[in-house]
């Protein structure tokens, strides 16, 4: 009976230490990726493959290793827009991209998705996500062509759930 008791607890805390293995949504197997300068990290998962690239319109932009998505980050200063709440900046902000109205995460943060038509067929589809700091709001978007949309969208709602700012 000790030998079964004795079996039993290693069991148990097996599976307590795989079930911590996956903590704010973030696990071992997973890449943060800082997000330049704007101070936000986001977490994905490292058999997606990432590289960050140079961007003149962006505070950050990077692409997926297959480079069927991308991720860009951009912050606004609060003194740009001093009398503006969180939610009222979302909805600026998603008005401004012909967006949906923004939803409320969980954890207070807002998103809002939308579409942009480059031409040539190109139609890229962005889940944006918003997170207040003491001086700024960041803003972070995933984007894929919109005929992948369907199989990426689940995960940058997931992965928009790691992004930490400082």
């Amino acid at each position: 009976m000790k030998r079964l008791s004795t079996l039993f607890l290693v069991f148990c805390m097996l599976f307590a230490l795989t079930a911590c293995g996956n903590i704010d949504g973030q696990s071992d197997e997973d890449l943060v990726i800082p997000l330049g300068d704007t101070g936000a990290t986001v977490a994905i998962p490292a058999e997606m493959g990432f590289e960050a690239q140079e961007s003149e319109k962006n505070d950050f932009y990077g692409l997926g290793a297959n480079k069927e998505w991308a991720i860009i980050a951009n912050v606004d200063l609060k003194s740009d827009y001093p009398d503006y709440t969180l939610a009222e900046y979302a909805s600026l902000t998603a008005q401004a991209n012909k967006g949906s109205t923004p939803g409320q995460d969980l954890n207070g943060n807002y998103y809002f998705t939308y579409s942009l038509d480059m031409g040539d067929n190109d139609v890229y589809k962005y889940y944006t996500s918003i997170r207040e700091t003491d001086t700024g709001y960041i803003r972070v978007s995933f984007y894929c062509f919109e005929d992948a949309w369907d199989t990426y969208r689940p995960q940058f709602k997931e992965w928009a759930e790691t992004i930490k700012t400082k």
